[in-house]
């Protein structure tokens, strides 16, 4: 019996070990996520908060291995709240990597009505890296079936915020003048806050037919 209780008490202890350092990695993975949106998007509070909870996460998990720890109930209840917290967190990760992994299958054919692009934030009258990331991917995307078959049009989607000088579809529409794209294949939609009416606006200004391609990246 003895050998049988020590054999559930190392799995215990082993299976402990192995979801904190699995918390860990998943701390250092929002630190390097947080790292390479500042160093594409500036230092603002919302592309500041990988990074900080990457942080949090790490020193956190960090002090579970010192001996006492727990010793204080106060500090088991703050300890399980945020166990709570990572698993949620935990969670969203997966499924947002799944989700990724499950887009790269997607291979949208060669024939489409119309290409959707989605704002992200401007720099002053500029679009940023990430911005231009989506719409360097819609241009690849434009320019293989203009070469193919017919050129799609190109619908940049994106109101103004409080804090930018212009449209993010105007920006948007001028980066893609610069790469050579006739502005006659441009549809601009310039009223939209929300991801919700960046669709709704779009299809109700430009009426798409059933075939349209989104090309909508967060990760470039």
């Amino acid at each position: 019996m003895w050998v049988e209780d020590d054999i559930n008490g190392d799995a215990l202890y082993y299976g402990y070990l192995v979801g904190r350092l699995f918390v860990i990695l998943i701390g250092l993975a929002l630190i390097l996520n947080g790292l390479v949106v500042i160093k594409k998007e500036g230092r603002t509070l919302p592309n500041i908060l990988s990074l900080a909870f990457g942080i949090v996460l790490c020193l956190f998990v960090s002090l579970t291995f010192t001996d006492g720890f727990l010793q204080f109930e106060f500090i088991k209840k703050v300890y399980l709240v945020f166990i709570v917290i990572v698993g949620y967190y935990i969670f969203i990760f997966v499924n947002c990597v799944i989700s990724a992994a499950l887009y790269q299958l997607n291979r949208p054919r060669l024939n489409q009505d119309f290409i959707i692009v989605l704002g992200c934030g401007l720099n002053g009258d500029k679009v940023t890296p990430l911005l231009a990331s989506r719409l360097n991917r819609a241009l690849s995307f434009y320019l293989k079936q203009k070469h193919r078959t017919t050129a799609p049009r190109i619908i940049l989607s994106g109101g103004q915020g409080a804090d930018e000088i212009v449209a993010e579809a105007f920006a948007m529409k001028n980066y893609l003048l610069s790469k050579g794209v006739p502005e006659q294949h441009l549809l601009l939609e310039d009223k939209s806050t929300t991801t919700a009416e960046n669709m709704r606006f779009s299809k109700k200004n430009h009426g798409w037919s059933q075939r349209y391609v989104q090309q909508y990246f967060r990760n470039e």
